[in-house]
């Protein structure tokens, strides 16, 4: 059960990430579709590698796949915030102050 949850953890947090940045930091979406592109790209690539690999210790591969993809997950959500704090700013400087 516990390995099942640590698998699945990276997954959960960028289904997170995905509805707090449709809701909370909508300006940082663009940085969350790439992040979820990468986040696939290496979900799918590194088990694949795994598996067609003549390597004895190849198998460690799936025990450092949650973090990996846990890192993929947090710069992504670091990067959304940063975006949406720019995006947030530079709209804030646009509007004429009131009168």
């Amino acid at each position: 059960m516990a390995i099942d949850l640590y698998n699945l953890l990276p997954a959960l947090a960028l289904a997170f990430l995905i509805s707090l940045s449709s809701h909370q930091t909508a300006k940082g979406i663009p940085v969350v579709a790439a992040g979820s592109l990468i986040f696939t790209a290496v979900a799918v690539y590194l088990p694949l590698s795994i598996f067609t690999s003549d390597s004895s210790t190849a198998v460690l591969g799936f025990l450092f796949l949650p973090l990996l993809l846990g890192t993929v997950v947090i710069v992504v959500g670091l990067l959304a915030l940063l975006l949406h704090a720019v995006r947030s700013r530079h709209e804030d400087r646009s509007v004429p102050p009131p009168r």
